[in-house]
């Protein structure tokens, strides 16, 4: 079934108050296996994401090794091996946004699951209750906020929150690794791409780019542990889509044989 959603938000403005009316939202009501159909697909869009991210970090991760090995050539100059600089620098850059889009649609998978009930461990109903909480205290206007996702990671590493295994906990875990990718490695390597740029000497030059080489040899290594993480998901929810068919097609034969009977 598919609705136009209409909503005017107005404040408590006095003596006259502000009102604004939001443009229409369609919204679609499905059924369980729609539901889960949609979300095989946003989840084979993310795998999508993180594989080409690390088919270019691998090819990145190549190239820094060579310069890494045997230096950049003086010989071409300085105005060469900034361009080639240059150019590993933006590779990073998409490799980086990459991760990023992954990481947002990781936190919008955790919001289905998490606001249709797909996860059925008592934690999840408190885990709704802080969501709320959390966002009706921000003013951001942004639709996922990285810093929820931040501390549902803290409160279950703390101890501070019971373990939400069936669904939630196994997307949290990879919305932690992209945040921490994102924020973490990403960064430092295209910081350590832009000092090795304006390097004082060749020396400096030489020790920022094998630093970047380790750097995106790591990267590289933990975009392979998501796919991993990602291809392990998506059989276990291909397994859970099949023992749900089955499951419809059994209660059919049973009405079907209670109707028999009923016949006779």
């Amino acid at each position: 079934v598919d609705l136009d959603l209409s909503l005017v938000v107005t404040d408590n403005m006095v003596p006259e108050a502000h009102t604004t009316e939001l443009n229409a939202r369609p919204v679609s009501l499905v059924n369980g296996s729609q539901l889960a159909a949609a979300i095989g697909r946003h989840f084979r869009s993310i795998r999508e994401e993180v594989s080409a991210a690390a088919e270019l970090q691998e090819e990145r991760k190549g190239r820094l090794q060579v310069l890494a090995d045997g230096g950049l050539d003086e010989q071409d100059g300085e105005s060469s091996a900034t361009a080639v600089l240059t150019a590993l620098q933006i590779g990073q850059g998409r490799v980086r946004n990459l991760v990023r889009s992954a990481h947002r649609k990781l936190m919008h998978a955790f919001d289905a699951h998490l606001f249709n009930r797909l996860e059925t461990a008592p934690a999840a109903v408190k885990v709704l209750e802080r969501y709320q909480a959390y966002y009706s205290a921000s003013d951001s206007a942004e639709p996922v906020l990285a810093g929820f996702y931040r501390e549902l990671s803290a409160a279950r590493a703390e101890g501070r929150r019971g373990a939400m295994e069936t669904t939630l906990d196994p997307i949290l875990l990879m919305i932690q690794e992209c945040d921490t990718l994102v924020s973490g490695p990403c960064q430092d390597l295209l910081d350590t791409l832009a000092r090795a740029q304006v390097a004082a000497t060749g020396e400096d030059r030489d020790r920022d780019v094998q630093t970047a080489a380790k750097l995106a040899e790591a990267i590289h290594q933990r975009l392979v542990d998501l796919l991993g993480r990602l291809d392990e998901w998506n059989d276990f929810q291909d397994v859970v889509q099949e023992a749900r068919a089955l499951k419809e097609k059994q209660r059919d034969i049973q009405l079907r044989t209670r109707e028999l009977q009923g016949g006779r």
